[in-house]
């Protein structure tokens, strides 16, 4: 099989079953892979008065992360425009600690309102290929912010 290949499943949270599938393909087919990564940042310089309001708005990207007006310490993972339930969320600060949170039954995922700093949230949409040699096609989205400490 191409070289590679179980480093890239294990990189992209493929399930036994896709990586079987793949295994068992005749001869060395090779990987087809694409992947979109869509990136925002929000910040401003030192309190924001105005502006925030776009933080809570999608921009249309195939999979985002979107600030809740409710708490600032809560984001919303959309695809396709939709709430992503049962996702998986990296949360990795600027120290390199990572956290591994999942979102809600409304597509919410919730930091500790005692973590606080510059951070990054990171997941990832796989959508499989119809036949195991097809293309493994991969969403990244990524939100960097800086949180305030909360209460």
């Amino acid at each position: 099989k191409p070289e590679g290949a179980d480093e890239y499943f294990d990189e992209i949270g493929a399930d036994d079953a896709v990586k079987h599938a793949f295994a068992e393909l005749p001869g060395n087919p090779p990987l087809h892979r694409s992947y979109n990564k869509h990136t925002k940042t929000f910040f401003c310089v030192k309190t924001c008065t105005t502006g925030r309001e776009v933080s809570f708005v999608p921009v249309g990207q195939a999979l985002e992360f979107v600030a809740m007006k409710s708490n600032q310490h809560s984001f919303k993972l959309l695809r396709n425009g939709k709430p992503l339930a049962e996702q998986a969320v990296s949360v990795v600060s600027s120290d390199g600690h990572k956290q591994a949170l999942v979102t809600d039954h409304h597509g919410v995922v919730k930091i500790k309102p005692s973590d606080a700093g510059p951070m990054m949230l990171l997941s990832v949409w796989i959508t499989m290929p119809e036949h195991a040699d097809g293309v493994y096609h991969s969403d990244y989205a990524t939100l960097t912010v800086d949180l305030a400490r909360g209460h």
